[in-house]
């Protein structure tokens, strides 16, 4: 099957890219952060502005903390340290 997929895209351009690209240049496109990267524990979800409009009903692990940073008066932003 990648044969004949193959074959048949490569007059389009088709290039192979995997599920990989999308760790690397789709998050970044899309804004999505990476724990360990881009941000630390020195920021918590808001903070980094990583909120979501709603939150599921459903509850999740740390839905709690999240709630409570979610109402708290707006804190510091995640600044990078070399833009000052």
């Amino acid at each position: 099957m990648w044969d004949s997929l193959w074959d048949a895209g490569r007059s389009s351009g088709l290039i192979p890219a995997g599920i990989g690209v999308y760790g690397t240049t789709g998050r970044l496109e899309k804004g999505y952060r990476a724990f360990g990267a881009e941000l630390t524990g020195d920021f918590n979800l808001v903070e980094a502005g990583m909120t979501r409009p709603r939150v599921k009903a459903q509850d999740f692990v740390g839905k709690a903390a999240y709630l409570e940073q979610r109402s708290a008066p707006p804190g510091r932003g995640a600044v990078h340290p070399d833009h000052r």
